[in-house]
């Protein structure tokens, strides 16, 4: 990652490009305080093509429905639309909206931008130039967490910056992963027409994972864009950070436990040099300790170091920005989080409580509040 992803301006639009046209969908539910700012940089994304930017709601009674209403109403010269895509009833409610936008879509190319992703201006002028590759069936951007915050929001990106982002990319710049990341991910219309449409997504959480296992299927590539876009800090507490890190494990633990288990031992190599140092000690291993110790603090400046080295090649971060935080994260967060997502059935998303059973499949929905 620190050789080849980067966050750059991405200014420099493309001279020209191999698509005539390009619809932007974006699925949204709620808003904050930073919605607006969001949608507005995405319109004035600089193209060299025809591009219409399309805002898909379940109502009008959705407060994110007067935000784009404003956005709209702030960019006439552009072609902005809201689509109301109905109650998404017993599916995955981003899913829904976006079914319901691509069906509204007129153009060739499909970017999906998540409402909580800053783009620079150049930023979608760089996917479609990575989608024109033959063999590319869906490009997309990691998606890095920008400070500062609230703890919660700290917990989220220590997970999410340092865990999550760090090892799925460094396997999807060096192998053929059959995913994508959902913040900012492009691909053609007749793709998205060979797949069937975006319906048959709509009922499952890991809704990421089943569209690029569906893209792979045709003999199609999901291929990383080696450069990164932003999101703000989630606005939590510390409690509200557990609870959305819990829903992301969970959608782990529903891909299997072997899966499951092969992530927790992979991703987290203080912890287990520190359980290993302990093992030891307790199994009258003594005469190891120096070993065990050299190899727990090895592990810690590896891990630390790894993160400063992040900050400041690919994500545009300060060096040093949360890498010491990864520590008491490993050690105390990390067993909470896995150990209660072994038996954790239930995720709580925008609003809704679903239960999920293998592969994310929704096997019930309910509202809550």
């Amino acid at each position: 990652l620190a050789r080849r992803l980067r966050t750059a301006p991405l200014d420099a639009v493309p001279p020209r490009s191999a698509f005539p046209s390009l619809s932007v969908l974006v699925p949204l539910k709620g808003a904050d305080d930073a919605t607006e700012a969001h949608l507005s940089s995405l319109v004035a994304s600089i193209l060299p093509c025809e591009v219409e930017y399309l805002f898909a709601v379940e109502s009008s009674n959705d407060p994110a429905f007067a935000v784009c209403e404003r956005v709209r109403l702030a960019h006439p010269e552009l072609r902005v639309r809201i689509v109301l895509s109905g109650p998404a009833k017993g599916r995955m409610g981003k899913q829904h909206n976006l079914a319901a936008a691509a069906k509204a879509a007129r153009y060739g190319i499909i970017a999906c931008v998540d409402g909580d992703v800053r783009v620079a201006p150049g930023t979608l002028a760089v996917g479609m130039s990575h989608l024109a590759r033959p063999d590319a069936g869906a490009v997309y951007f990691l998606s890095v967490y920008h400070g500062p915050g609230p703890a919660g929001g700290t917990l989220v990106a220590l997970y999410a910056n340092y865990s999550f982002c760090a090892n799925f990319g460094a396997l999807a710049l060096t192998t053929r992963q059959p995913a994508i990341i959902g913040a900012l991910w492009l691909l053609r219309r007749e793709t998205l027409d060979q797949l069937g449409g975006f319906d048959q997504f709509t009922t499952t959480a890991s809704d990421d994972a089943a569209i690029g296992q569906a893209i792979a299927a045709l003999g199609l590539r999901c291929m990383l864009v080696p450069y990164t876009v932003t999101i703000p800090y989630e606005r939590l507490d510390l409690r509200g950070g557990l609870r959305h890190l819990a829903k992301w494990i969970a959608m782990l633990r529903a891909e299997g436990l072997p899966a499951y288990a092969l992530i927790a031992v992979t991703w987290h190599p203080l912890l287990w040099s520190v359980v290993a140092l302990l093992v030891g000690l307790l199994a009258g291993g003594a005469g190891t300790l120096p070993l065990s110790l050299a190899l727990a603090v090895v592990a810690a400046l590896a891990r630390v170091g790894g993160a400063a080295l992040l900050n400041a090649r690919s994500y545009g971060l300060p060096p040093w920005r949360l890498a010491p935080w990864l520590i008491p994260y490993e050690l105390l967060a990390v067993p909470l989080l896995f150990g209660a997502g072994l038996f954790r059935r239930t995720i709580v998303w925008r609003g809704r409580r679903y239960r999920v059973g293998r592969h994310g499949a929704i096997q019930g929905v309910s509202e809550l509040g």
